[in-house]
């Protein structure tokens, strides 16, 4: 059962290698995607028609693409996979490609920087950033595109392709050429690690597109927030899209301490460290000049002791000003967390009922908040309920968490020995473990003896977010159920300074700056076996009006344990990955480890159309409608994944009616 032991697996340039292919010899797409999430305010949505809910059965494939990355062999001496091109060990999640003068544009974990022609699939240009080969293999969900002012007579960087890399670099690629435009930054790109200290190569990355809002191009950032305490701060920037100059930072500290700005960076001085981060999509509200952050929690994960100030914005929904990077609103989804429970999902903008501007925010412990976009207040009643207190010396919790009351929670609060597997070749060991361990509830705090963290560190809901159509107010979104056990160790050598420690497993962490090590497992039997009952993952729809759901069932096939059993049988296997939604009343998602693509009706959650893939497929997809043929296309990256034991390749593959 490799597959599902080694999902432990997920949570864990100045010589331009490019080359041209040509040009474009028609007038480009319409109706195409602009952002990696569709548009700027997200909802992964099309308002295309031409692929519907009576034609979706005939779709085949058009063409396919095979990105320059090596696919990965395996080392059965190391136990893991080596990398692809859009899948790696410590990271599954894939790129989603977007449209921009004519041009596919995706990245690879390598975040080499790919231009196709989307007619064809042909290569028309690529860009290799050169990241050293000692730099961990880092994970790239896409890039962002920026179109110069017309007329502009320049013919040299006009139309700017960004990208980040995962060695800390913000990257300006013209459109046409593929090649980095030297009058921004240093040649070319940014050094993002400039004004965040001592960093070590695998404490800090890039996990999300840049986000490109009138002439700014903003970055987040991730960090290995539960390695040591002092670790890079979690600051927001904003570029000049031109000359690659600073324009603001915002640094998220508390009320009770003073921020870095901008001006403050320049003079030499480090933004604060340890603050919570912004590793997924950002979105924004382009009429309204607001900008939306998803923010992680503040280190470390499970233990913070005394940091209160710093918390402020930890796995918070952030509006700023998008000019001058100032707090409109903040709401906390939840409360000194001390569970990893990050708000991965974009916030996607969409209107409520009575033209309501509205935000719905996906969170880990399965959650969704819909929130006025405005003010950052419940659309629906959110109830401070109150939670397990902690018994770990030196820590304290908040004594309530929200839980919103619209949509309901979609996993269970607390786990009983009915979720349990009742076949005892699986179960073996199960009981005994949920009765050793503290279990009140999803915000059991981390204890010494042990605590039941469900849903575990994966989520619930994830980076996919949820994709939502705004003219049927349909929201479809999928999510995981794999509980996980938290155990904190006290340090018996007194030793709270980072060192070397070998007695750390591989999901272990030393939690330096704190008097506790970290011990994480998932809820498996004794046979490794995950103890609770399918699914383990499920695909979902809400009705936005009345937050109340339309439908759920199982996604995923026993089939990449089982080859012979098919992908007819949706037991409901790990998911990772997002949902695509068009005008038609169609749901396009992969996400499952079954290497297989689904199409769903949304408003009954019937599935209309399946496809095997080269390989499974873990981002989300994305459509486009082309000029000269006016032909419609759905496109989805497939790469496999280590955590889950598939195959790894490399292919994008896109689909079309026939003609």
């Amino acid at each position: 059962m490799r597959i599902l032991h080694s999902l432990l697996l997920l949570p864990a340039l100045l010589v331009c290698g490019c080359h041209q292919g040509g040009s474009i010899d028609y007038s480009g797409p319409v109706a195409g995607w602009d952002e990696a999430t569709g548009t700027k305010g997200g909802g992964q949505f099309s308002p295309l028609t031409q692929i519907d809910k009576s034609n979706v059965h005939r779709l085949h494939v058009a063409w396919t693409y095979q990105a320059p990355d090596p696919a990965g062999g395996r080392d059965p001496s190391k136990g893991a996979s080596s990398q692809s091109g859009f899948a790696h060990a410590s990271a599954i999640v894939e790129n989603t490609p977007i449209i921009a003068g004519g041009r596919m544009l995706l990245c690879t974990p390598r975040h080499r920087v790919i231009a196709l022609d989307p007619m064809s699939g042909r290569e028309l240009w690529n860009f290799d950033p050169k990241i050293d080969p000692a730099i961990p293999i880092n994970v790239c969900r896409g890039v962002a595109g920026w179109r110069g002012p017309e007329p502009d007579k320049s013919t040299v960087c006009r139309d700017r392709v960004f990208s980040t890399t995962g060695d800390g670099r913000l990257i300006a690629l013209d459109l046409e050429s593929g090649r980095p435009c030297q009058d921004f930054g240093n040649n070319g790109e940014v050094d993002m690690k400039q004004g965040l200290g001592p960093i070590k190569p695998t404490e800090y990355f890039q996990s999300a597109p840049p986000l490109v809002i009138n002439d700014l191009v903003l970055a987040g950032s991730g960090v290995r927030d539960d390695f040591r305490k002092d670790i890079a701060g979690g600051v927001v920037r904003a570029w000049d899209v031109r000359s690659g100059k600073l324009v603001w930072a915002w640094d998220p500290v508390g009320p009770g301490m003073q921020p870095v700005t901008a001006e403050d960076a320049a003079a030499g001085k480090t933004f604060t460290r340890g603050t919570p981060n912004v590793w997924s999509f950002m979105s924004a509200d382009l009429e309204r000049g607001l900008i939306y952050l998803p923010t992680g929690n503040a280190p470390l994960d499970y233990f913070k002791g005394a940091r209160r100030d710093i918390d402020t914005y930890g796995s918070s929904v952030v509006a700023l000003d998008a000019a001058s990077g100032k707090v409109v609103w903040s709401f906390q989804t939840v409360h000194h967390d001390l569970w990893d429970y990050d708000v991965g999902g974009q916030p996607v903008l969409y209107e409520h009922e009575g033209n309501v501007p509205a935000l719905a925010v996906a969170t880990k412990p399965g959650h969704i908040f819909l929130l006025n976009r405005l003010t950052g207040k419940p659309i629906f009643p959110v109830e401070e309920r109150p939670v397990p207190a902690t018994d770990v010396p030196g820590e304290w919790n908040s004594p309530t968490q929200p839980f919103p009351t619209l949509p309901n929670p979609v996993l269970a609060d607390r786990l009983t020995e009915k979720d349990l597997h009742d076949y005892p070749f699986v179960s073996k060991g199960c009981s005994e473990k949920l009765h050793s361990l503290r279990n009140e509830g999803m915000f059991t705090p981390p204890s010494l003896k042990g605590t039941l963290s469900s849903p575990g560190p994966m989520g619930g809901f994830n980076w996919g977010s949820g994709s939502i159509n705004p003219q049927a107010g349909t929201l479809v979104t999928t999510y995981l159920n794999l509980p996980f056990v938290i155990k904190l160790i006290p340090r018996t050598d007194g030793r709270t300074a980072e060192a070397d420690d070998s007695s750390l497993s591989l999901f272990d962490s030393p939690q330096y700056g704190t008097p506790y090590k970290l011990h994480r497992e998932m809820f498996f039997s004794e046979k490794k076996f995950p103890c609770i009952k399918l699914p383990w993952g499920s695909i979902m729809a809400i009705d936005l009006k009345t937050g109340r759901e339309l439908w759920r069932k199982p996604l995923g096939s026993m089939n990449a344990l089982i080859p012979l059993v098919g992908s007819w049988l949706d037991v409901g296997m790990p998911v990772i990955g997002g949902t695509m939604q068009t005008a038609s009343g169609l749901a396009f998602v992969g996400a499952s480890a079954d290497e297989t693509f689904r199409a769903f009706d949304t408003q009954s959650g019937k599935e209309l159309w399946s496809t095997r893939l080269p390989f499974s497929a873990h981002a989300t997809p994305m459509t486009y409608r082309l000029s000269k043929t006016g032909k419609q296309f759905v496109v989805i990256a497939t790469g496999g994944a280590p955590g889950m034991d598939t195959r790894l390749g490399n292919t994008v593959v896109a689909f079309t009616l026939p003609d």
